[in-house]
């Protein structure tokens, strides 16, 4: 009997120790509800310059004008998918595994599934159609130096694709690399 007393009370601290183990948490709960656009960063193939009013898109270009190097685009955004057009005070709701985008009056655009890949990456299939969207959309989460609440910002960068460029009269044998991220809050 004194034994298994010795015993219990050797094994007691290993029952309370200091090190916690907490998974991670999934990508779903953290993004969850309405995310507004504020900011678009994008990135493009040098020489180019993108002439687009106050969007961007992932889109087939027009070229506008060719001059010392520099060509002049603009994106050709006729029949494209909502979640290849990028506005400022456009919103994205999250709801688990469906992605809802909405234009600046609240109007829904678009609904798509979204499928997580891991944490990080997740890829759309439209609602209506079930045609899967091409490429990975990667969400990262800026790091705070407090606290452990959910982020009330992500940077989303959607998928890289290169086009071609069509002129008014012929097609020009030159690739744009495109690449563009997202800047959402609560």
């Amino acid at each position: 009997m004194r034994q298994l007393f010795l015993f219990i009370i050797l094994l007691l601290p290993f029952f309370f120790g200091c090190q916690e183990y907490i998974e991670p948490t999934n990508t779903q709960f953290n993004i969850n509800g309405e995310w507004k656009i504020i900011n678009i960063t994008t990135t493009y193939s040098e020489n180019v310059q993108v002439v687009n009013d106050d969007f961007y898109a992932i889109s087939p270009f027009d070229v506008i004008s060719i001059t010392d190097e520099l060509w002049l685009i603009k994106n050709d955004t006729t029949n494209i998918p909502a979640c290849y057009f990028f506005k400022i005070g456009y919103i994205w709701e999250f709801d688990y595994n469906q992605l809802i985008i909405k234009n600046n009056q609240s109007q829904i655009l678009d609904w798509y599934y979204v499928g997580y890949l891991n944490r990080n990456f997740f890829q759309l299939v439209d609602k209506k159609t079930m045609i899967h969207i091409g490429g990975s959309y990667i969400i990262n989460f800026p790091t705070r130096p407090y606290g452990v609440t959910p982020s009330t910002m992500i940077y989303v960068t959607v998928p890289e694709f290169e086009f071609s460029l069509d002129g008014p009269e012929r097609s020009f044998n030159r690739l744009i690399n495109q690449r563009i991220t997202l800047t959402l809050v609560r």
